[in-house]
């Protein structure tokens, strides 16, 4: 009885897992480059492993993929349309900046540390002098009310565009709280993007950024990051590869199965018809017999007519 019981549990934990697998390659594949969506995130393979672990989050957002690694592999598996974006200078900063500039919408980041968003802010300031920041503020929240407040600020000030930089899943959190406040402006997530421009708006070399290897330049500026690209990437590789694999297993039964219900349903129908035909078919019959009896009837009175005559 012990051992049905445990095989039964984890059973269940096998199914709610598989679930769970389901549901958030499903996610990711409906908002890839969801345009509907006014939030956007950027998701490279360390971020997606965290996504993993708060996927609800993630369906509020137009997903989008960051890390050129990450890109490769979604082609590989059937995502032949992907591009890296990131929210960075290589990317979509410049573009975000230039539309706001043209239809004079208000921005106003929120992330990293207290000093260093000063400095950032600074740098953007002087190569996007027209940009209109309407505030700035550190990520560091302490609190509820904290953040309630920082929300309120951004309502008054009816900011369009804000740009969020706590890292995941922070910074996707506050964007939807924001949103659920009734804010309907366009939110972006922004990871590192701050916290790099404090010390040149243009973090990557341009060389470094031709060949892909802007990954490597992380490590190097940042060597804190070498255990995620080396141990968690390789790791989030497997789990997006075991993910996609699980989904389109799961896609192949679905369709067999929604297949099949279909041929039933169909074959049932037919059967549904042939019994329908077959009853017209006998109240034909039987009302042909019938005619026939009376046109006999009607032939052999005749023939009794003429004989008596």
């Amino acid at each position: 009885m012990a051992n049905f019981v445990i095989i039964n549990c984890c059973q269940k934990n096998i199914d709610y897992r598989h679930k769970k697998i389901i549901e958030m390659h499903k996610i990711f594949s409906d908002n890839l480059a969801n345009k509907d969506k006014h939030l956007t995130t950027y998701l490279n393979l360390y971020s997606y492993m965290l996504a993993r672990e708060n996927k609800v989050l993630f369906k509020h957002f137009n997903i989008l993929v960051d890390g050129i690694i990450f890109v490769w592999i979604l082609k590989i598996f059937g995502f032949l349309r992907v591009k890296r974006r990131s929210f960075d200078m290589t990317s979509m900063a410049p573009e975000v900046f230039a539309e706001a500039i043209l239809h004079n919408e208000s921005i106003y980041f929120i992330g990293t540390k207290p000093r260093i968003i000063d400095k950032a802010v600074e740098n953007i300031k002087a190569e996007f002098p027209n940009l209109n920041i309407c505030g700035y503020r550190d990520g560091y929240i302490k609190n509820s009310k904290e953040q309630e407040g920082v929300i309120a600020e951004i309502q008054e000030l009816k900011t369009d565009i804000v740009i969020c930089g706590m890292g995941t899943p922070l910074q996707e959190q506050f964007l939807l709280d924001l949103s659920k406040s009734g804010w309907k402006g366009k939110g972006y997530t922004c990871g590192g993007f701050l916290h790099q421009t404090a010390d040149n708006l243009q973090y990557y070399p341009k060389w470094i950024d031709v060949l892909n290897l802007r990954g490597f330049y992380r490590m190097y500026d940042e060597p804190y990051l070498i255990k995620r690209y080396f141990v968690w990437y390789p790791w989030a590789l497997v789990q997006y590869s075991f993910d996609s694999y699980r989904y389109n297993v799961y896609k192949r039964n679905k369709s067999i199965e929604n297949a099949l219900k279909t041929a039933d349903k169909a074959k049932e129908e037919m059967a549904s018809l042939n019994t329908d035909n077959h009853r017209i078919l006998t109240k034909a019959r039987k009302e042909r017999d019938l005619l026939l009896k009376e046109a006999r009837e009607i032939k052999e009175n005749k023939l009794a007519e003429d004989k008596e005559k």
